[in-house]
């Protein structure tokens, strides 16, 4: 892939741990950074717009995606494949913007094998009980949708080895979480800079 002047900021980590709501967060706070829409073979939820929250694609219209090359990565997970576009990255880090894209830790191992610069923040619940509640509250895809995401949290875990920062999002004090990614997007803003010299 290749790269610019921009940064692009990895959100990922264990089912339950509030990745949506702490980038959706950082996006409202901090200014000079884009949300990377990825794209999802599935109907929109109630509130949710195409090109805003995912691009929402037919199982043909994905295949014609992949067909043209236009995915940095893709995969079927649980059930439903989702993809990275291309344009929704490379395209702004080329033109100097930082981008922040939340992916399973599926998806962040593939976007890290073409973008070796990419700043990896993983994000756990203080407890893989904790991520399984917030999942019963949030997730309306069915009980075994959450048994098979809750199945996957122990190897989910073993990532965060690999991740340049480790946010720890405890119940009941997402703001202190977004906080914490908002600090290491302002430091590693200012590293880059410092490099830049």
């Amino acid at each position: 892939m290749s790269e610019g002047s921009g940064i692009l900021f990895i959100i990922t980590g264990t089912s339950g741990s509030g990745k949506d709501t702490i980038m959706n967060s950082v996006i409202r706070v901090l200014p000079g950074i884009r949300k990377a829409v990825t794209a999802v073979t599935r109907e929109p939820r109630p509130g949710e717009v195409h090109g805003e929250d995912h691009f929402f694609l037919s199982a043909t219209r994905f295949d014609d995606w992949l067909r043209d090359n236009r995915f940095v990565e893709w995969a079927n997970v649980y059930g439903r494949r989702y993809g990275t576009p291309k344009s929704e990255i490379t395209d702004h880090l080329l033109n100097g913007i930082d981008v922040i894209l939340r992916v399973d830790v599926q998806g962040a191992r593939a976007i890290m094998g073409v973008c070796e610069s990419a700043v990896v923040i993983f994000v756990r619940p203080e407890s893989i009980a904790a991520g399984l509640e917030r999942l019963h509250i949030r997730d309306a895809d069915g009980e075994m949708a959450v048994k098979l995401r809750v199945s996957t949290a122990k190897e989910e875990l073993r990532f965060c080895e690999q991740a340049d920062y480790v946010v720890e999002n405890k119940t009941g004090c997402v703001n202190s979480a977004v906080e914490q990614v908002v600090g290491i997007i302002h430091s590693e803003r200012k590293m880059r800079l410092i490099d830049s010299y």
